[in-house]
């Protein structure tokens, strides 16, 4: 059977709270966020608005690289044609 590591954090650590209904999903990407650079959880409701920007910001910058890089393949492809 394959090990696979555990999700779960150490006992000790403390997880961040939403104090509201509709920020779950800036929590979670924010947590895996974390946890993949391996540090500790370091953000509270406070950061949300600003967390939810950078996350918003990251993804339009992605898009138009993708487009970017997309654009370039397609003018490639005419050329090669």
């Amino acid at each position: 059977m394959e090990h696979r590591p555990s999700l779960d954090p150490p006992p000790d650590t403390l997880i961040p709270l939403q104090t509201n209904t509709y920020d779950c999903g800036v929590f979670v990407c924010l947590c895996a966020d974390f946890i993949d650079i391996q540090n500790p959880f370091s953000f509270s409701q406070i950061d949300i608005d600003n967390a939810s920007m950078w996350m918003a910001r990251e993804m339009f910058e992605d898009g138009k690289e993708q487009k970017r890089v997309a654009t370039n393949t397609d003018a490639q492809d005419i050329r090669t044609t």
